[in-house]
């Protein structure tokens, strides 16, 4: 997510030790968990870096570190899911957030499996997708999205955030209820909901 401490001030530069009892200053990756922690990350001062991680936990900080990185819409929307009874509870709201984003998805039947062990591919997916709902995000940023960000209307894309409306209803943004995708720079697949984009 390219989170720095460029915009941190500090009254003395921060050290993993300083924030971990368990990531050692001189670790390869320590500058990764000092960058984590001084954005504000989630993440527990005993965490073990040599650890498996559940689904749920690394979803958790995939989420954070996204959010870390600009204000995006998102429908106000709840999506069942079958085995909830195992989410942690501080990672609901993270998970559910995941989905809309469509950083990752369902089983066939409805289930997240939270307490699985993350694996390297299911990993190297949900960051894929996170880099490009920041990427497809700046481009909307910057006038070239169809999506509307603060819609008034998910029928026909008014509310782009251009100003302008798409060419035609299928590049619009919500289609026609605009209750489905988070995905503003995909007119196809963006929910603009009308009220929140």
């Amino acid at each position: 997510m390219q989170l720095s401490l460029a915009a941190i001030d500090f009254n003395k530069a921060p050290t993993a030790e300083g924030y971990y009892t368990t990531v050692a200053s001189d670790a390869w990756y320590a500058d990764n968990f000092v960058v984590a922690r001084a954005n504000q990350l989630d993440i527990p001062g005993d965490i073990d870096p040599r650890a498996p991680m559940t689904k749920e936990a690394f979803v958790h900080y995939l989420v954070q570190g996204l959010e870390k990185t600009g204000q995006y819409p998102t429908v106000k929307m709840f999506i069942p899911i079958e085995d909830e009874k195992d989410i942690t509870v501080d990672f609901q709201g993270t998970i559910q957030r995941a989905l809309l984003y469509k950083l990752t998805a369902l089983d066939d039947k409805g289930e997240f499996h939270p307490q699985a062990l993350i694996t390297r591919e299911e990993a190297a997916v949900m960051l894929f997708n996170a880099a490009e709902f920041v990427e497809s995000h700046k481009d909307m940023d910057n006038g070239a999205g169809a999506g509307s960000v603060e819609g008034t209307d998910g029928v026909d894309g008014a509310g782009a955030t251009d100003g302008s409306q798409p060419a035609d209803d299928s590049d619009a943004a919500g289609g026609t209820d605009g209750a489905a995708g988070t995905d503003a720079a995909n007119g196809t697949d963006a929910g603009a909901g009308g009220t929140e984009g």
